[in-house]
């Protein structure tokens, strides 16, 4: 588990995604297509 890194002018966020369809979600390291350093709440959404 990899812990949050604070940089200067960085601040944490949230999201939310609705009525939404995510495809392609990949990525080499954390959380895949999606990184977000707060909590996300999807409604209505498909990640794939």
């Amino acid at each position: 588990m990899h812990s949050a890194l604070t940089l200067p002018g960085w601040v944490p966020a949230s999201a939310d995604i609705s009525n939404s369809t995510i495809v392609g979600n990949d990525a080499s390291q954390d959380g895949g297509g999606i990184h977000v350093s707060g909590p996300v709440n999807l409604y209505n959404t498909t990640i794939a």
